[in-house]
């Protein structure tokens, strides 16, 4: 994925002077005394890019349905294509960076593919240019997917670039825990803010103006790129050094091909074990502890199958619902804000209060708390079911007319438990993945386990895709039981491979310098590079 953070020479960073303190500048000056400066651009191009992001994402799965004439089913399928390639592109903007460009170069150009896609869906929402807006839309949906897929795993690498290591530990770590919360702060603020941009807008005379509502994320994305360039002095500036994805990828093709001419000649116990020759033992053997880490990670797109469902079929569902309140008027998109409002009560109760409960009935392992996660999943999938069913006996269709919501249906707040329920799933699950993934892998490959656990996302998104392009299933309810039903499923077959996983211990040195890891990393690629110049 991303080269190693750890390792590398760090100058001395630049500081904002903390003197003369005025009441306009507190907040920066107090991040200032934390980070070094170049992190203060990062973290707020950061901001910028991810209102951007979410704001488009937001928007677009009623855009498609009510402006484009789309159908449900071919609106999910568009919408959660996008999403698989946003998360299929970190491993392509990973390789680029850290294989050439480097990772300033790298988040340069593909935030302006970026800042354009979202300047051209914007122009083909403006109903006077009478552009071909279907085209137009899916190009621009190439381009956005490009521009903040690329750019997802080199931000933050960036940011952790700028530190002197271990002298500025803390910072470091303090520095990730807020880099995730701007991006979900971003999130939330997105998707609030930009269905009430498309609501309340007033434009060419049309009900809605999505028009403002991309153009709004546009400009922000342009301003992302304006802070991020306006920080390049203070930025330290890693030249490319190889990737590790690539590495691993070139030593199990040389496994298979070398076993497929010696395997009669010279048996060896492993058929990774072929590589050895080129190259080592070593990372032979972190390859093989690598793969069986990815035997565990198969079950796990059809959770983010689900999940993402929240942006498309959930919000769907919520257009036959009353979004009343008193004079103001929920629209379905905004219900996604609930997701993030969760996430902040969840992630700190789960810690103080649910994991030690859990850890006193024998639920300690991060694999069984992974299976908690999917079967919340399954249930949040069961009551959004059971409202679906509701919504059929009371013959309630969404409207037809331009209007988003249903009046005199059930209030759209009965979405609330399957979003609850599914907010729970994501902090057991999520969270927890990714620290099983980084505890469990060799230290040398957990920039790798990265890259994997992203494409677990895009096949998720995938599944979706195949569900509703095939459309089997006539009811909406129907398809909710049965995708609550393969989750359990799904949970299953992924109890009996953490069966029989044996889980690695760390040792002590490594809990307490994971330096070695991020050095050794770069060793294995420097060498391996040696080998290749000299075969060539």
């Amino acid at each position: 994925m991303v080269a190693p953070l750890l390792s590398r020479p760090t100058p001395t960073n630049t500081y904002f002077p903390v003197q003369n303190l005025s009441t306009r500048r507190a907040v920066v000056f107090l991040l200032s005394s934390l980070f070094p400066k170049g992190v203060i651009f990062i973290l707020a191009s950061k901001l910028s890019e991810s209102l951007a992001f979410y704001g488009v994402k937001a928007i677009l799965p009623l855009y498609m349905r009510m402006e484009l004439g789309y159908s449900d089913d071919l609106s999910t399928e568009i919408f959660h294509t996008f999403v698989s390639l946003v998360y299929f592109f970190p491993l392509f903007g990973a390789i680029v960076a850290d294989s050439c460009l480097g990772k300033f170069k790298t988040i340069f150009i593909l935030s302006i593919v970026f800042a354009f896609g979202s300047v051209i869906i914007t122009l083909g929402a403006i109903p006077p240019l009478n552009l071909p807006v279907k085209v137009i839309t899916m190009v621009a949906l190439l381009m956005i997917a490009m521009g903040t897929g690329g750019i997802k795993p080199c931000m933050a690498s960036l940011g952790g670039d700028q530190f002197k290591l271990p002298e500025q530990a803390v910072a470091f770590s303090k520095f990730f825990s807020l880099f995730y919360f701007i991006m979900n702060a971003g999130a939330f603020l997105a998707t609030l803010a930009t269905p009430t941009l498309r609501e309340n807008g007033d434009c060419f005379g049309m009900e809605d103006c999505y028009s403002l509502a991309f153009g709004i994320p546009a400009i922000l994305m342009i301003i992302a790129i304006v802070i991020f360039v306006a920080g390049k002095g203070f930025y330290k500036i890693l030249k490319p050094t190889g990737n590790m994805v690539v590495l691993v990828s070139k030593c199990i093709r040389n496994a298979i091909t070398t076993r497929s001419k010696e395997r009669k000649t010279n048996p060896r116990d492993h058929w990774l074990e072929y590589a050895e020759p080129k190259y080592g033992k070593g990372l032979v053997r972190d390859v093989k502890i690598l793969l069986k880490i990815l035997v565990l990670y198969l079950p796990l797109p059809f959770f983010w199958a689900l999940f993402e469902q929240q942006s498309t079929r959930w919000v769907f569902q919520a257009t036959r619902m009353d979004g009343r309140i008193g004079g103001i008027t929920i629209t379905p998109d905004q219900m996604r804000c609930v997701n993030p409002v969760f996430n902040l009560i969840f992630i700190p109760l789960f810690d103080v209060v649910i994991y030690p409960l859990l850890m006193k009935i024998g639920i300690k392992r991060p694999l069984q708390r992974l299976t908690i996660g999917g079967i919340l999943a399954a249930v949040a999938f069961v009551i959004s079911g059971l409202l679906e069913l509701k919504l059929d006996s009371l013959n309630l269709r969404p409207p037809e007319t331009r209007q988003l919501t249903t009046v005199d249906s059930i209030h759209m707040f009965w979405q609330i438990p399957q979003y609850a329920f599914m907010g729970a799933a994501e902090v057991v699950f999520g969270v927890t993945g990714l620290e099983f993934s980084y505890s469990q892998a060799p230290l040398s490959m957990k920039s790798v386990l990265q890259a994997c656990w992203h494409l677990t996302v895009a096949v998720g998104n995938v599944i979706v895709v195949f569900f509703a392009f095939i459309d089997f299933i006539e009811s909406q309810a129907l398809e909710f039981f049965l995708f609550a039903a393969f989750m359990i499923i799904d949970m299953g077959i992924f109890v009996m491979l953490a069966m029989r996983y044996d889980y690695v211990e760390p040792t002590e040195d490594e809990c307490i310098d994971e330096e070695i890891g991020s050095t050794l990393e770069q060793e294995l690629i420097d060498n391996y590079d040696d080998i290749n110049k000299a075969e060539e």
